[in-house]
């Protein structure tokens, strides 16, 4: 996945600025990569394997839908997920915390739903059942466009 984003003259960083981030400009191994998320992200298992999923929604999204990353330089992972957890605090009106927990409990197809959502800018609405299930779906209408975050 890295390396699709590479190949695509996309710089990869992972984790979060200024201690922790670290930048992939050549593929590497996939031992070595582990080890570089591990270590970005402080041993936080579970922050360790939403970036590994990011980078390979990431990787999908380039193969399928250039247009998404035309202005785009360097894909900056660990905001990307900052941006994500920030947005469902702010739909589902809950705190950071809570939104946090909320994101890595995403299915996968929410997950992707939301990351292209923000990628292209598009307006998406966030519902929370009382059981806990969040649902992230399309609106018509744009009101905030916050694909400007990813910019280098």
């Amino acid at each position: 996945a890295v390396t699709d984003l590479l190949v695509r003259q996309k710089q990869v960083t992972l984790g979060m600025p200024p201690f922790s981030e670290f930048t992939i400009t050549r593929p590497l191994p996939s031992k070595e990569l582990r080890l570089i998320i591990n270590k970005a992200h402080q041993e936080d298992q579970s922050t360790a394997m939403l970036t590994q999923e990011l980078l390979v929604y990431l990787a999908m999204f380039i193969r399928t839908e250039p247009q998404l990353f035309q202005e785009m330089l360097r894909l900056r992972v660990g905001l990307i997920i900052q941006v994500m957890a920030s947005e469902l605090a702010r739909s589902l009106k809950c705190s950071g915390d809570e939104a946090s927990e909320h994101l890595l409990n995403l299915s996968p197809f929410e997950m992707k739903t939301l990351l292209h959502h923000i990628l292209s800018g598009k307006e998406f609405v966030v519902k929370s059942a009382r059981s806990g299930i969040v649902s992230v779906t399309s609106s018509k209408a744009s009101k905030v466009r916050i694909s400007i975050f990813f910019l280098s």
